[in-house]
């Protein structure tokens, strides 16, 4: 299983995975700069895409962006670069797309995007068959 928490500061929340008998925690994020939420598996169960925001300009609003994650070597790579939040992904039922909330402007109404997924450059060569 995976989930959020503000376990070390209230409203700074971390990524954390567990085994689903409650052994094995581990938490897969650890800036208290950060605030990371939203995680969703990939169909491998070794990565997750998620969103996240740099929060250390406590007078700016923040940037919400989708990542991916290795969660066995907790490499990241940064998947939106738009203004505005780019919140809550999910994959469709047979991986090729990925949806999620968006607002690109920071003010406008929130849309849903759709998009083919591509499977960022860092796991090509690992990416399980189908």
């Amino acid at each position: 299983m995976i989930f959020r928490s503000d376990r070390k500061e209230k409203d700074r929340l971390q990524l954390y995975v567990i085994n689903v008998d409650g052994t094995g925690e581990k938490a897969l994020t650890d800036n208290d700069k950060w605030i990371y939420w939203a995680p969703y598996w990939y169909k491998d169960s070794k990565h997750i895409i998620y969103t996240a925001a740099d929060h250390s300009d406590e007078k700016a609003r923040p940037n919400y962006d989708l990542y991916w994650m290795n969660i066995e070597t907790k490499e990241t790579t940064r998947i939106t670069y738009a203004p505005g939040s780019d919140v809550l992904p999910v994959f469709s039922p047979d991986y090729t797309k990925i949806m999620w909330t968006t607002n690109r402007d920071g003010r406008s109404p929130t849309q849903l995007y759709m998009a083919d997924f591509i499977l960022p450059k860092s796991v090509k060569n690992n990416a399980p068959s189908k």
